[in-house]
């Protein structure tokens, strides 16, 4: 038992799945997710919902795969470390709580999403309060926007480019110098840098 794990691809996300049999880069990172979310010490072992390629390129890189179609998959999911769906397959409240359900009790979950292409075909509804993810993901912390963060609050400052400190190789080798040496902002990326690490270190 214990917290699960969540893996979610936006932007083009729902193309991403039928893509990965053909994309060996995004194959690559579809077939890892699989593999991460299914928990440390785990063989994985997925239950694919509505997107046959994804199914194919799994058992391509020897992951035990199976494919259910949506209303299917909820009876069948203990079986399975992880569950690999687009988001055609949480358009009910029952299919939602049911990945929350196996997500909390230790479960894997790879999704994918078009938030925006979603909110252009329902002009009359938010992505914050009705996207068919956001209303399954909220409840494990994660949410889309299809806003960018222009006003700083509560101290956060938004940033349009990758921190390089999330990336536990570089946060390692700053976390090398001699901080006291440094001045006040250097010293500040070391509490994301002492982040990073411990996070690596726990997974």
């Amino acid at each position: 038992a214990g917290r699960g794990r969540v893996v979610a691809f936006g932007g083009e996300g729902a193309h991403h799945l039928t893509e990965a049999y053909t994309n060996s880069g995004m194959g690559a990172l579809i077939a890892n997710a699989t593999r991460r979310t299914s928990g440390k010490g785990k063989k994985a072992k997925a239950l694919v919902v509505g997107a046959p390629e994804a199914r194919e390129l799994l058992v391509l890189k020897n992951i035990d795969a199976r494919e259910l179609e949506a209303g299917a998959w909820m009876k069948e999911l203990g079986s399975y470390t992880a569950l690999v769906a687009g988001e055609a397959a949480f358009n009910t409240a029952e299919a939602r709580a049911a990945a929350v359900a196996f997500v909390t009790n230790g479960g894997g979950l790879v999704v994918a999403g078009s938030p925006w292409v979603w909110a252009q075909k329902n002009p009359d509804l938010t992505v914050r309060l009705a996207y068919p993810l956001n209303l399954m993901l909220a409840p494990l912390g994660l949410a889309w926007s299809v806003d960018e963060v222009d006003e700083p609050s509560g101290g956060y400052k938004p940033e349009y480019h990758a921190d390089i400190l999330l990336n536990y190789a570089d946060a390692l080798i700053l976390m090398a110098v001699d901080a006291s040496k440094e001045p006040a902002p250097f010293q500040q990326s070391t509490a994301q840098a002492a982040a990073t690490l411990m996070r690596a270190f726990n997974t």
